[in-house]
C-alpha cells in the first residue's frame, strides 16, 4: 500500500484526489492523502494538508499537486522542545546568547580582523 503523506486539516469547496489506478475521490476534513495521489482543487477551493513532518501545505483553486516523495523528504521537521532545551543547556550556547566568548578562536585579534575582512597587519 502507498505511504501516507498527510491528513486534510482544513477544506473549503471541492478538492478531488486521483490515485495511481485512476480512482477519483472527493476529499473531506480528516481524510488521509497517500503517496503518488494527485490532489486537484477546483475553482474557489482550498485544502490545507498537514504532512507527516508537521509542515502544512495549502493547495488553492485550480492547482494540481502530485503527492510524491518530494512531500515526504523535502520538508524538514522543526526542532522539538527537547532539541531546543539541549541547546540551551550547553554552556557554549549560553555564553554566546549572553554575548560572551567561551575562550574560542574568536578571541584571537587576527581571527577577528580576518572575519571583518581586515588585514591583521602581519604582512
Amino acid at each position: 500500500m502507498a505511504q501516507v503523506i498527510g491528513t486534510v486539516k482544513e477544506l473549503i469547496g471541492t478538492v478531488k484526489v486521483v490515485n495511481e489506478a485512476g480512482v477519483v475521490r472527493i476529499l473531506s476534513k480528516g481524510d488521509i492523502v497517500y503517496e503518488n495521489e494527485t490532489v486537484e482543487a477546483m475553482a474557489s477551493s482550498q485544502v490545507t494538508i498537514t504532512l507527516n513532518s508537521g509542515k502544512e501545505i495549502i493547495i488553492e483553486g485550480e492547482e494540481i499537486h502530485v503527492m510524491n516523495e518530494e512531500y515526504i523528504n523535502s520538508f524538514e521537521v522543526a526542532p522539538t522542545v527537547t532539541d531546543i532545551e539541549q541547546l540551551l543547556d550547553n554552556p557554549d550556547t549560553q555564553a554566546t546568547a549572553l554575548g560572551q566568548n567561551s575562550g574560542s578562536e574568536l578571541d584571537n585579534p587576527d581571527t577577528q580582523a580576518t572575519a571583518l575582512g581586515q588585514n591583521s597587519g602581519s604582512e
